[in-house]
Formats: C-alpha cells, sequence, structure tokens
C-alpha cells in the first residue's frame, strides 16, 4: 500500500532504501560478531571452510540471491511456503519476502559475508591480556564482555555499522525486486500516468473472502490526457508481466470522462493503493 505523504515513486524508492539500510545495519552486526567470535575466538570445527564460504560468497550478485529469495518465500511460488502450507494444512502462505521484513532479510543475508570478515580481524588481533588479567581478578562473563572486549572493539562495531548502512543506501536490486512489491499497482500508474494519478482497487479483489477474480483498477486522473488508454494497456500489460497471466482491467477517469454506473461502483467501494 502507498503511504499517503509519498508523492512520487522516487520518494517511495528513497524510503525503502532507508528503511532497508538502517534495518539491517542494526541487525545485521551482531550474529555477524556472534559468528567472528566463534570462528577467531574458538577451536569450533569447520571454521575453516565457513571462511573459505565467505570469501566465496562475494562471486554472487546481488541480483542472484535477491531472485533466489523470492523464489524461496515468495507467497505465490516459494518452494517453502508450498512445504509449509503442504505439512500444515494452511489456506495462505505464512511468509512474504515482498515486505519490509522480507526486504531487510536479503539485504542482511546478502552482506551477512561483508559483516563477518569485518569483524573477524578485530577479534583476531583483540588484546587477550586484559580479559585473562580480568579473569584472574575474579570478573565474570558478562562483566568483561561489557568492561573490556566490547569497548575494545567499539571502533569495529562502528564502522561496520557505518559501511553496512552506507551499502544498504546505494542497493538497487533488493528495494527494486522487492520493496517495490509492496505498491508496484501504484507506482506503475504513477510512472505512467505521473504522480497525481490516484489508484484504487475495487472489485472481488478488495474482499479476503472471496478467492480469484479479476483484478479491478480504477486510476482517477485530475486532467485529460490524450493518451490514456494506450497507458491504461500498457499499465495491465506490465502488471501481467509481474503478476502472472491473471485477468486484469483498468478503468481510466478524467475530468472529461463520462460517468458511468461502473465507475461509480469503482468510486464507493475501491481502495486506494
Amino acid at each position: 500500500m502507498k503511504p499517503v505523504f509519498f508523492a512520487t515513486p522516487r520518494e517511495f524508492r528513497a524510503w525503502l532504501d532507508a528503511c532497508g539500510a538502517t534495518g539491517y545495519g542494526v541487525i545485521d552486526p551482531a550474529p555477524c560478531a556472534a559468528v567472528a567470535f566463534v570462528v577467531e575466538r574458538t577451536d569450533s570445527p569447520w571454521r575453516g571452510p565457513f571462511h573459505g564460504l565467505a570469501l566465496l560468497s562475494f562471486a554472487l550478485p546481488g541480483l542472484l540471491t535477491t531472485m533466489a529469495w523470492m523464489l524461496i518465500l515468495s507467497p505465490n511460488i516459494g518452494w517453502v511456503n508450498g512445504i509449509l502450507k503442504s505439512l500444515f494444512g494452511l489456506g495462505e502462505s505464512p511468509l512474504n519476502i515482498y515486505t519490509m521484513g522480507g526486504m531487510i532479510w536479503a539485504l542482511s543475508s546478502h552482506y551477512f559475508p561483508l559483516a563477518y570478515l569485518l569483524m573477524g580481524p578485530a577479534f583476531r588481533v583483540l588484546d587477550t591480556r586484559m580479559e585473562e588479567a580480568a579473569v584472574v581478578s575474579g570478573a565474570r562473563s558478562w562483566q568483561i564482555a561489557g568492561r573490556i572486549t566490547l569497548p575494545l572493539l567499539r571502533p569495529a562495531i562502528l564502522s561496520t555499522l557505518l559501511l553496512l548502512f552506507v551499502r544498504g543506501i546505494e542497493s538497487f536490486e533488493v528495494p527494486r525486486l522487492v520493496g517495490m512489491q509492496q505498491a508496484q499497482e501504484w507506482v506503475m500508474a504513477a510512472e505512467l500516468f505521473g504522480a497525481e494519478a490516484r489508484v484504487s482497487l475495487f472489485g472481488s479483489r478488495t474482499d479476503d473472502r472471496l478467492k480469484g477474480g479479476d483484478i479491478d483498477l480504477l486510476v482517477e486522473l485530475p486532467r485529460r490526457q490524450a493518451d490514456a488508454r494506450r497507458k491504461s494497456l500498457t499499465l495491465a500489460a506490465r502488471l501481467q508481466q509481474v503478476l502472472g497471466d491473471q485477468p486484469i482491467d483498468v478503468l481510466v477517469v478524467d475530468p472529461d470522462t463520462p460517468i458511468q454506473p461502473i465507475h461509480e461502483i469503482a468510486r464507493r467501494s475501491g481502495m486506494p493503493i
């Protein structure tokens, strides 16, 4: 759904970038620091292969990993949702990648190796003599972590947070493929008809109890556009490319359009998007 304070798709995209970068920039360092601690400060098995896989992940482009998460967690074609629905007899998909949480998850998984590689050297070169002295003095583990380890790691943590935020802001594929699905009808309509176009969904798709049916959209324009018919067909074709082969009807109303009963029904029962 399009929040009311976004005037253009560009502003909506900027909001997605900022929220996604902030969310994963805050969430990602904690598990990465835990993994870096296990790899660098313990004798856990498989430390070497894990480090090698972290380096290998940089060979995978962000577009490929984003599309992979879409194939896994999509509510329509995601195989994980298909398994969960079959196992538990669910009528709807329990997971949806096309949400803010899904976008943050896709960003976090893509930049997790980067955060790990930034935190790893900090644990590797950390002077353990202070921690050993604290242990000898009788300090508890949480006291050592809070008063010695974390202060020593503060520069690495802050630099990792800053770099992850910047990489999240400049990321294109996740907000475009995942985030824009939240308001794709409005985004496509605004690109074709302009930011002033009002888009509403009406018909059977407004009732969750009804399954299937056409996707009926009402596009209201503040002024007449000569090529409105062509743009409505283009909008329907683009939506079919994204949503699949589904029947999509687009009604365009401007000040010169004769109002018919279908227009009144659409205005009365439509849900703005």
